[in-house]
């Protein structure tokens, strides 16, 4: 047998799938073993389009550094599927004088400089890229379908797949005298109306059901609860990625779409609950400066030496106590009672909130002409309830979207800002709330609160 201890053997599959549930690697492994040295394999789990490939570049570098007699592949395709980095590791080949193996043609060397080697590697070429773009062609066709018919490929808990793709609560029992659906709505209790933090959430479901059995079991992780509270699919909406935009669809929701507002404040972004966040963070600025204010909690000492239970929050401008080794930038040195700027706050609220609706109104009246002409055409194809015109509202709907975000709009919900209107001008809703719920207000109606040397806040609202 041909002593091929100097030749590079490369190999290659395109996802972890092809991986894992073909074997193909061990395979190609295999096969590479029996002929080179283990040193002399590469191998890659990636697109064979995809030029910037680890294993590929390892192997090429090999060839150039000298010492090697050539390229092995299992075939031609598992070494790439673009021409273009064909004719690449071509020119090196036939530059260093290396051989080319084919091995599902057998191991004699190819010729590449001979017209028949360059017409059969540069045949096998274009049909490993003709094949990769069928492979596209296929796919691409398949998923455009299944949007088109806004079909779910998977149901996230507490519903279960139809038929015909659409989905239906499922009402299979999950655990003795209990639902799926059952299940979901209690967890979405947990969270939404009881407040309980996502981790807290997980604890309960551990000691009301135990550990998860099921493939696609109920979300027992606070990020998996993070990622399934955001699935459109709990507001009975389908993500069209034809037009990049939601589409309606008929099954019943778990989540209103003022719980999931509310439920993006709670728990996402720059606006979750981290360390010693308060509900006022990110909203108070010195009006000497334009610097943060920032809280500050203190615990004085008893004479025994040790710190008293009781708290006291202040707020002071991060300018004017910056810390050690910065200049301070503010004259404003002054703490102020953190109750007493709230108080000034919640105040503001409650006398405005009950206008905050009908100022929001008025500023939609000064959008750009365009805007509402297009939400004008929606709303009159949407009123005509025909199916057919599903797909030119959906092409609207994300026109519309791309012009607000051209404009520095904001997309204005009126039901979602007269319920928090109402909730702020409510004096109950304050004596009552806890500091997330009060954040949630407070992120919706305040742009900003410019805090004076004296004490006083001035509270800018999002809808003045």
């Amino acid at each position: 047998m041909q002593d091929f201890s100097r030749w590079i053997f490369y190999y290659r599959v395109s996802s972890e799938e092809q991986r894992l549930d073909g074997h193909a690697l061990e395979r190609y492994r295999a096969q590479g073993l029996s002929l080179v040295p283990e040193d002399n394999l590469y191998f890659d789990v990636e697109s064979g389009a995809s030029r910037a490939r680890k294993g590929l570049n390892g192997a090429l570098a090999r060839l150039r550094s000298g010492g090697c007699d050539g390229l092995m592949v299992p075939f031609h395709s598992r070494l790439h599927r673009d021409m273009n980095i064909w004719q690449e590791i071509q020119a090196l080949l036939i530059e260093h004088n290396l051989g080319y193996i084919d091995c599902s043609k057998g191991l004699i060397p190819v010729d590449l400089t001979s017209p028949e080697g360059e017409f059969g590697t540069g045949l096998d070429a274009l049909l490993a890229q003709r094949q990769r773009r069928e492979i596209q062609r296929h796919s691409l066709q398949g998923h455009r379908h299944r949007r088109e018919q806004a079909r779910f490929m998977f149901a996230p808990f507490g519903y279960r797949t139809t038929p015909e793709g659409q989905l239906e609560p499922n009402l299979d029992e999950y655990r003795p005298g209990i639902t799926f659906w059952a299940t979901a709505k209690q967890i979405i209790q947990w969270i939404v109306v009881d407040g309980y933090a996502l981790s807290k959430t997980c604890d309960l479901q551990l000691s009301a059901w135990g550990l998860p059995t099921l493939h696609r079991d109920r979300p027992n992780t606070p990020k998996g609860l993070h990622n399934w509270l955001r699935n459109p699919a709990l507001r009975s909406y389908f993500y069209n990625s034809l037009t990049e935009g939601l589409t309606k669809a008929d099954h019943p929701p778990l989540l209103t779409e003022q719980q999931y507002q509310s439920l993006l404040l709670r728990f996402s972004g720059p606006l979750a609950p981290r360390g010693n966040l308060h509900p006022l963070a990110g909203l108070l600025f010195c009006s000497e400066c334009g610097g943060h204010f920032t809280k500050k909690v203190t615990r004085p000492r008893l004479k025994s030496g040790k710190r008293s239970g009781r708290e006291y929050h202040h707020l002071y401008c991060i300018n004017a106590h910056p810390p050690p080794g910065r200049p301070q930038k503010c004259k404003a040195r002054g703490y102020k009672k953190y109750d007493l700027i709230e108080g000034q706050i919640i105040e503001a609220l409650t006398s405005v909130g009950g206008k905050a609706f009908e100022i929001a109104m008025a500023e939609t009246d000064t959008e750009n002409p365009e805007i509402i002409e297009l939400s004008q055409q929606i709303a009159k194809f949407e009123a005509m309830n025909d199916p057919d015109l599903q797909t030119a509202i959906d092409t609207k709907k994300a026109k519309l979207l791309a012009l607000q975000k051209d404009n520095g709009a904001t997309a204005v919900d009126p039901d979602l800002i007269s319920y928090y209107a109402q909730l702020a001008s409510d004096p109950t809703f304050w004596e009552d709330s806890d500091w997330a719920e009060r954040r949630i207000l407070y992120r919706e109606l305040v742009e900003s609160v410019f805090v004076s040397p004296d004490g006083e806040a001035a509270v800018d609202f999002r809808f003045s």
